[in-house]
């Protein structure tokens, strides 16, 4: 197994932490050009069939190299094996989202366009499609979300596979792009534009534009949400409404709205009573 970490352009103590590793890892050192750009390096910079990545502030799960290496290698047929993943806020200590909520497995292009549906910590994928799809966009404007528009490129190629287990662990916090909502708007207009326009996707997606707007209006406003700032989700709701009056009548954009109108941590609590109340029935039934 190939290690190799890219530093692209860290201002702390990374290259001494490295050193203590020198003997293990491979470390390539370059100019902060973002996370499509240091992802392609350390592609460029590996040898091996099978691709995974990681990013610094988020933790693998015990044995996911392996379960996803072994569905590769038993599925000739799956470009792409994928685990769960939980968002964990370094603030409150709490896991508040494990992701995907529905996962999808074999032709799962149009639930990927549509949303994102795996995260970059938690797959592992063949070198020879990313070799035909093309490797990460490394347009800046696309920081935070070029996994998105990665994957789509991929499973238009390929089939995927969910493989349950241990869940890697994404870090929320005020340092990272996660905890940026401008900049994670910035980020999901430009994937959610270079998704609808890519020569391969035009004509599969030309029936799926609501479902568009919708997913990228409410994944705005998800983020807004997660930073604590409820008022400009609502407002960007508004203006999703106002760009296509029919995104209305959806049902994902009708959840998002009530979880804008009633606060993220009150959806929390009342979530762990629905919980609590179906747990209760639950043993009422076998008793």
């Amino acid at each position: 197994m190939e290690v190799v970490v890219v530093d692209d352009g860290s201002t702390d103590d990374t290259q001494e932490v490295l050193r203590r590793f020198a003997t293990r890892i491979r470390c390539l050192v370059q100019e902060n050009k973002e996370r499509g750009a240091a992802r392609n390096s350390g592609i460029a910079a590996t040898t091996g069939d099978l691709i995974a990545f990681l990013d610094s502030d988020d933790e693998m799960a015990a044995g996911q190299l392996s379960r996803l290496s072994e569905v590769l290698s038993d599925r000739p047929e799956i470009g792409i094996a994928y685990g769960p993943a939980e968002f964990f806020d370094d603030r409150t200590g709490e896991i508040f989202d494990v992701f995907p909520r529905h996962p999808v497995t074999g032709d799962a292009f149009l639930e990927c366009a549509i949303g994102n549906r795996m995260t970059i910590g938690s797959v592992v994928v063949r070198r020879s499609l990313l070799d035909t799809v093309g490797w990460f966009d490394e347009d800046r404007q696309l920081s935070g979300m070029e996994d998105w528009e990665f994957w789509t490129r991929c499973l238009g190629a390929s089939q995927v596979m969910f493989v349950d287990g241990g869940r890697t662990r994404i870090h929320f916090h005020d340092r990272n792009t996660l905890g940026d909502p401008a900049s994670m708007e910035r980020a999901i207009r430009t994937a959610a534009t270079k998704i609808r326009r890519h020569p391969r996707n035009r004509k599969r997606l030309a029936p799926q534009q609501r479902r568009l707007r919708v997913a990228m209006w409410t994944l705005i406003a998800h983020h807004y949400m997660l930073a604590g700032d409820g008022s400009t989700a609502r407002r960007r709701l508004i203006e999703g409404v106002r760009e296509d009056p029919s995104m209305i009548a959806s049902g994902t954009w009708l959840a998002m709205a009530a979880k804008a109108a009633v606060g993220t941590r009150m959806v929390h609590v009342l979530r762990r009573v629905r919980r609590a109340m179906h747990l209760r029935r639950t043993r009422r039934s076998i008793s």
